[in-house]
């Protein structure tokens, strides 16, 4: 109602090159958004702790016969569930500690150096890094303006889920085919980006807004 919205201008900002070339690296080294099915952080170590117990307990069924034997296997079998338990919640709470990392990281990314490094990678040939910083510098400005949380476990099927814009699905469709599919970037990707972005924010502080 009322005519047509005005179009919305992302602001253009000074830019420290050496600011934007560190939160391109801390953006590239992540591992943010990935699939859902990327394995467990935990199923290593319970594989590993499994092995060892089928190594220690085997030889232990042949003494379960005697009342000693039985005592003895129950006492290794309680030893090897504390240590698990033990193991678990170290790792459990080195989990949190860098989840939280995370979180404090992606609150202080600056959209702008982000989008300017992804012009740089753009420049240089690497179109699958200008791929991963712009979509991630698009996801900073919808977390800055209150359309999706910050969130360190977040995925781009739950990001997508969140945002609710149409042109927001096939963004994220490419950023995971690139980022974690092993698909190379083209330059089809790139114009797709510099197109899409834009609709997808203004689309998003049009939903929010209402």
């Amino acid at each position: 109602m009322g005519g047509p919205r005005p179009a919305v201008r992302v602001p253009v900002a000074e830019v420290d090159p050496g600011e934007a070339r560190e939160q391109a690296r801390l953006v590239l080294e992540g591992d943010r958004y990935q699939p859902e099915d990327v394995p467990r952080p935990l199923r290593g170590l319970l594989q590993w702790i499994g092995e060892r117990v089928s190594d220690i307990v085997r030889p232990l069924v042949d003494a379960l016969s005697t009342p000693a034997g039985l005592i003895v296997a129950l006492i290794v079998v309680a030893a090897l569930t504390a240590a698990l338990v033990v193991a678990v919640v170290r790792r459990r709470n080195r989990a949190v500690t860098h989840a939280e990392v995370v979180r404090r990281r992606a609150r202080s990314l600056d959209p702008a150096a982000l989008e300017h490094e992804a012009d740089r990678a753009e420049g240089d040939g690497d179109l699958a890094a200008a791929v991963r910083l712009r979509f991630r510098a698009g996801v900073v400005r919808l977390e800055q303006a209150g359309v999706v949380p910050a969130r360190a476990d977040a995925t781009t099927a739950r990001l997508v889920g969140r945002v609710g814009v149409p042109a927001f699905a096939p963004l994220a469709r490419a950023f995971d085919e690139v980022a974690y599919g092993g698909r190379p970037a083209t330059t089809d990707d790139i114009a797709a980006a510099r197109r899409g972005w834009p609709e997808v924010l203004a689309a998003a502080a049009r939903r929010t807004a209402s």
